[in-house]
């Protein structure tokens, strides 16, 4: 091994185990953070953002909501919770027969998942014009918004189910004019 890929390799490694240690540091400043706050928490999850380990982001599960936090390793000052977003698990109601949605109840799977005919949330929650469906159409985009990076979301307004319809085509044929807008 020349030394030209070991100096590579050390550093590689070096950078990984340094991010390794960022990231539970940045864990345990995200849950005293909580404690102090008085926050209750079901799961917790931190990511750094792309391409450093000094920005942290934190997703957090409670009972019935989420909220969101960022966090610098050079932040001295105490961390902002976002306001709890809720689950509004029951704009779901009518769909819980539906293999997909159980998923990703029971699983906390992405939205991304789709079930055997290439359906996913959105295209679910576009499929019905029945009363509450563009609050369940709104849910499902500002989750979205939430865990994805623009050009995921961007990919995920526009998937495509097996024939070929996006999220959009389903809300104009099942007369939900209001949540293509």
């Amino acid at each position: 091994m020349s030394n030209f890929n070991k100096i590579v390799l050390s550093i590689s490694t070096t950078y990984l185990v340094i991010t390794i240690l960022f990231k539970w540091v940045s864990f345990n400043k995200f849950e005293k953070g909580l404690q102090e706050q008085n926050i209750s928490y079901l799961e917790m999850d931190t990511k750094p953002s792309p391409l450093n380990s000094i920005l942290w982001s934190s997703l957090i599960e409670t009972k019935n909501g989420y909220r969101t936090a960022y966090y610098s390793l050079f932040d001295n000052k105490e961390i902002t919770y976002s306001k709890e977003f809720s689950k509004n698990h029951h704009l779901l109601e009518p769909y819980m027969d539906q293999k997909v949605i159980k998923q990703l109840i029971d699983m906390k799977a992405s939205l991304e998942l789709q079930d055997e005919v290439g359906w996913n949330a959105l295209h679910l929650a576009c499929s019905n014009n029945k009363t509450g469906y563009q609050e369940r159409v709104q849910l499902v985009l500002d989750s979205a918004a939430i865990q994805m990076d623009e050009i995921t979301y961007f990919k995920f307004i526009n998937t495509q189910t097996n024939e070929e319809n996006t999220p959009l085509m389903i809300s104009l044929q099942s007369g939900s004019f209001d949540s293509a807008d």
